[in-house]
């Protein structure tokens, strides 16, 4: 299956959807972890990023994989931003505290309200919906489809998985998981 990962990753090369790592760039990101959430994150980040390259503990050393998640602190500071994509949430929680350049990566096909404030090291994938007056905590993934509804808190280093809803005015505990299709509010969870 990684190898999969590699072929796939070649073939956006290929048609220039991810541009290659050598040469004079405006900006870079490097990407912890390379498994689902990884090349997930990749193409988010294609929308706006020049550069992208990859830490990975189980696919080999290549062009854009540099080397093993534990050589972050000292890859990390070659690059622009670097975030964390890896579903568990204690993982990502520990090595976004040791980065010092951690973005926020937002699919143009999500719909934040300007009102949102969303906290660094978060991805959140096309087709998820951050509304009004919610405060979505750091490293938290929003995964495609999850609504997180009007004056929500979500604290930090949540996943909400697809098709997942937060409802009003409730607040998500940190390093929360809200399963595919689940409702979370604090009133009740179903």
């Amino acid at each position: 299956m990684r190898h999969e990962f590699l072929s796939a990753f070649d073939r956006l090369l290929k048609i220039g959807f991810i541009r290659k790592t050598a040469g004079d760039y405006m900006s870079s990101l490097l990407i912890l972890g390379g498994g689902q959430y990884g090349r997930l994150t990749a193409e988010i980040a294609a929308e706006r990023y020049d550069r992208i390259c990859f830490l990975d503990d189980g696919l080999p050393k290549s062009e854009t994989v540099l080397g093993k998640i534990e050589d972050c602190k000292m890859i990390a500071p070659e690059f622009d931003a670097a975030v964390v994509a890896i579903g568990n949430a204690e993982t990502r929680k520990r090595y976004t505290e040791l980065l010092s350049n951690t973005v926020s990566l937002i699919s143009s096909r999500a719909y934040i309200s300007p009102s949102a404030v969303i906290g660094d090291g978060c991805i959140i994938e096309p087709f998820a919906t951050v509304s009004a007056g919610v405060t979505l905590g750091k490293g938290c993934i929003v995964s495609s489809g999850a609504v997180i509804n009007h004056d929500s808190t979500v604290g930090d280093y949540c996943h909400i998985n697809c098709n997942a809803t937060v409802a009003a005015r409730s607040t998500l505990p940190c390093e929360t998981k809200v399963f595919y299709g689940q409702i979370w509010s604090s009133e009740s969870n179903f």
